[in-house]
């Protein structure tokens, strides 16, 4: 343990301070630990605290202060010791230095050293109580440099929309990061400020803005420096076909992303494409070249599970399994290929789409184990399906307990 010595306060500081530097002369040891020396910039802080608490007259002003903590520093360095400045785990307005020989250090920094915050102590981080204007200039360095290199070497997409710089990560009770208790980033228009200068800027400018989900953007701003991504760019760039009836390609916005530069293009841009429409079916649809080529192999091969296409999904909690029929009877509502059948008249094979309640996935229930899980999906997902009579789309809900399952979905490769 580390030899400890209390520091006297009072007249007698000085004699104190020499006493010490006697002490690092003569005795030279390896380690020592002053405790209880006043801290001087909360003397007078306390002094005032304490007259509050007490109800006695406030100080005029601060008192004078004991030596000042870098006289520890000079004498360290005086007699070839380590100095370091740490908590005093029983008073607040006193701190402990510790002087190490620098010979036993070998350039390494004791931390070892430092006392723990007592158990009383606030856990908010430092920055609740102070601000650092320092560190607040090296990180908004940093952040412009990081955002410098990773458009020198990432692709546009992946250039990240924020960077935002936290004392700490948020984690759950696991250990894991808790996504929900990250800080919402924010986008602060960096554009030159100036408004636009053409009913098309506007309108541009005012598109940027509601697919970004912002109050405004200016008629220069960026639209990835504001947060945007390439699902955003191609969203932007449909209302942009919509609003000016023109056809505009997504890789126009990636090489001038501003409304400016957006603005430019339109009157050059070729005409919008028509919209599609509704055709009246022959009673009898023919099989794309894709579909001809599958339907083939099939009929070449016998059942197989050669195309078959299996996606595995694990539910936990109560389920409402009407709720689950009903979302994938809307997805195979939306999605005609999943309600079409492929039967044939004499050996020629066409389309036939069935109407959208026929053609709802029975979802089977199978109760299991969760040692025999792997198995029963390897089963199920290879099992065939007969193209003339199925829908390509197959659901099997596996049941392991009362709260949970896996359900697994088979999807043929000609939808």
């Amino acid at each position: 343990d580390t030899p400890t010595r209390p520091w006297s306060t009072g007249a007698d500081e000085r004699d104190s301070l020499d006493d010490l530097r006697q002490q690092l002369a003569a005795e030279r040891p390896g380690e020592l630990r002053l405790t209880g020396v006043p801290n001087p910039r909360l003397t007078h802080e306390l002094a005032v605290r304490r007259a509050l608490e007490d109800g006695t007259p406030l100080p005029d002003g601060p008192t004078a202060p004991p030596a000042g903590l870098e006289a520890f520093h000079v004498l360290g360095d005086e007699h070839g010791y380590w100095t370091g400045i740490t908590w005093n785990t029983r008073d607040t307005d006193a701190v402990d230095v510790v002087f190490v020989d620098r010979n036993r250090l070998s350039g390494r920094v004791p931390v070892g050293t430092y006392a723990a915050l007592p158990t009383s102590a606030s856990t908010a981080p430092l920055s609740t109580w102070a601000t650092n204007p320092a560190a607040r200039r090296a990180t908004g360095a940093l952040v412009t440099e990081l955002r410098e290199h990773t458009r020198d070497h990432l692709p546009d997409y992946m250039v990240p929309s924020a960077i935002v710089p936290l004392d700490r990560l948020p984690l759950t009770a696991n250990g894991k990061l808790d996504r929900a208790a990250l800080p919402a980033p924010e986008f602060a228009s960096a554009g030159s400020g100036r408004g636009a200068r053409t009913p098309q800027e506007q309108i541009v400018c005012d598109l940027f803005a509601q697919v970004l989900g912002l109050p405004r953007a200016g008629v220069d701003d960026d639209f990835f420096d504001l947060g945007g991504h390439s699902l955003l760019a191609t969203r932007l760039i449909a209302q942009i076909r919509a609003a000016f009836g023109v056809e505009l390609e997504l890789r126009a916005l990636f090489e001038g992303p501003t409304p400016a530069a957006v603005a430019l293009l339109l009157d050059t841009a070729a005409p919008g494409r028509l919209a599609l429409t509704t055709r009246r079916r022959p009673e009898v649809m023919p099989l794309s070249f894709a579909q001809r080529r599958l339907w083939f192999i099939h009929k070449m091969e016998g059942p197989s599970a050669t195309y078959n296409i299996p996606l595995a999904l694990r539910l936990s909690g109560e389920l409402d399994r009407d709720a689950l029929r009903a979302a994938l009877g809307d997805v195979v509502a939306r999605h005609e290929s999943l309600r079409t059948v492929f039967p044939e008249t004499d050996g020629v094979p066409c389309q036939q789409v069935l109407p959208p309640e026929a053609a709802v996935p029975h979802v089977a229930v199978h109760p299991t184990t969760e040692a025999e899980l792997p198995e029963v999906l390897r089963t199920a997902a290879r099992y065939p399906f007969d193209l003339a009579t199925e829908t390509p789309l197959r659901a099997d809900l596996f049941q392991i307990s009362a709260q949970q399952y896996v359900l697994l979905l088979v999807v043929h490769h000609i939808a």
